[in-house]
This record gives C-alpha cells, structure tokens and sequence, in this order.
C-alpha cells in the first residue's frame, strides 16, 4: 500500500541573512497536498522535522477549512476504497494507479506521470505547480464510448472526443476529479458524489 504524508515529513530550512531558505512547506504546499492525498489511501499529516518552518493544518483557519474539506472527500471514498484494498489483496493491483494500468493500448498514457487513477473509475489531475489554479489533464477514451464525467454534478467533459487534453480550473478547494461514467451509479461512490454536490 503506497502513500504519502500530508506536506511530507523531512524538511531542512535555515534562516540565512535573514531569510528561510531550504526544504520547506509552504501553506500553499500543504493545502494542494491535502488535495492529493485526499485521493489516496492514508490521510495524515506530521509536523514534519522542523514544525517551526513549516506550514502547518492548524497554523490558521483557512488550513483548518482545508483539511475538514479533504478529509471530508477523503472519507466519502472509504467504501470505495475498502474495495479497492481487497482487490489489492487479492489480485495485487494498486489502489492508486498510473494511467497506463488500464489505458495501456494508448501510447500517450506511457509519459504521462502527474495525474493517477484512484482505482480504475477516479481519474484524478493534482495541481503540482506553485501559483497555479488550473491544470492540463489527459483523458483517455473509454470503452464502448463512454465519457468522463466532472466529479462537480457529475456533468459530462465538454469535448467532441476521446482521448483529448483540456485545460481545466482547480483553484484551491476544487481539485480536478473525474469519473468514468459507468460508475455514476457505482453505490460505493455515492458519498463521494454527494461530498462534491
């Protein structure tokens, strides 16, 4: 079982002349980082091994609304993931996903290495770059046509085919998530339908 901790947990950042300098979390960090991790399969945080340089969930209200709001996406998706850990233990598949696991017939999946799936029906694009808040997202085709649908009222993408990039928005609270739509009804992925409703 792969995972990462909200925000990392190593950290070296000094004061030199006066300014913070090295490896360290910035509040912008540690909120995309709860986006991603929302998507995943442990959701926790440590203060890391210098706190006081660090950014931290309880550091000020906005970090707290943050975290309530990922950990609320990340326990709607709990029954789907119990799944996806017994399907792990007994076919050995990973819960989180390269794209290429199930779209391996497509030969742009292969380079693509900043967006995942979270099982083979959450197609999830974080937002990795600072002062950013949108992001390019690949969208493989589906089987029998199907579509993907935007995790935000379950609307289908608006493209005129599969597979296509688009660019699409994902300002800080809305990370870009989608479903293929075969899993609209999917009962164990009703409360993560409902968290974005």
């Amino acid at each position: 079982m792969n995972h990462t901790d909200v925000g990392g947990y190593s950290g070296l950042a000094l004061i030199l002349f006066g300014r913070l300098v090295g490896n360290y979390r910035t509040k912008e960090l540690l909120l995309r980082w709860m986006e991603l991790n929302a998507f995943g399969v442990v959701f926790r945080s440590h203060e890391g091994s210098a706190p006081d340089s660090n950014a931290q969930p309880y550091s000020d209200e906005e970090s707290l609304k943050h975290l309530a709001l990922c950990g609320k996406i990340f326990a709607s998706l709990g029954r789907y993931r119990l799944r996806l850990m017994k399907e792990a233990h007994e076919l050995g598949h990973p819960i989180v996903r390269p794209l290429y696991l199930h779209f391996h017939e497509d030969p742009a999946v292969i380079k693509i290495q900043k967006q995942f799936l979270l099982g083979p029906s959450v197609l999830v694009a974080p937002v990795l770059d600072p002062a950013t808040d949108k992001v390019k997202v690949y969208l493989p085709a589906l089987p029998d046509k199907r579509r993907w649908l935007s995790v935000y009222g379950l609307k289908p993408v608006d493209t005129k085919s599969y597979p296509c990039w688009i660019t699409v928005a994902a300002p800080l609270g809305k990370p870009a998530a989608f479903v293929d739509e075969a899993a609209a009804s999917d009962p164990d992925l009703k409360p993560f339908f409902a968290a974005f409703a």
